[in-house]
């Protein structure tokens, strides 16, 4: 399983919800599905963090990298006028463990 973070902050009257329909990818029926979730910061709203949870390995990422560039080249064009800056790969990480735990 490997995870995948990016922060960006929205612009200036910029909606979440306008950010996510232009960040949503057009429907293919060969892709491989993968979830995300965007949380915002309860410190400053227009900063968003999507994370990517993509039941993968490196390799099999790496190709699905390949086969989606142009797909995500026109997501990002679409996204770039509501941001405000560039948006900041925090990284892609591989799961070493999985714990439920409680305090």
């Amino acid at each position: 399983m490997l995870y995948s973070i990016l922060v960006r902050r929205l612009a200036e009257g910029v909606e979440f919800e306008q950010f996510r329909e232009a960040w949503l990818p057009d429907p293919v029926d060969d892709g491989i599905g993968f979830r995300v979730v965007h949380a915002r910061s309860l410190a400053d709203p227009r900063e968003v963090v999507s994370i990517g949870f993509m039941d993968l390995g490196p390799d099999e990422a790496e190709e699905l990298g390949r086969r989606t560039e142009a797909e995500n080249e026109r997501r990002h064009e679409r996204i770039q006028p509501l941001l405000e800056g560039e948006r900041r790969l925090i990284g892609v990480f591989e799961q070493v463990s999985d714990d439920e735990i409680a305090l």
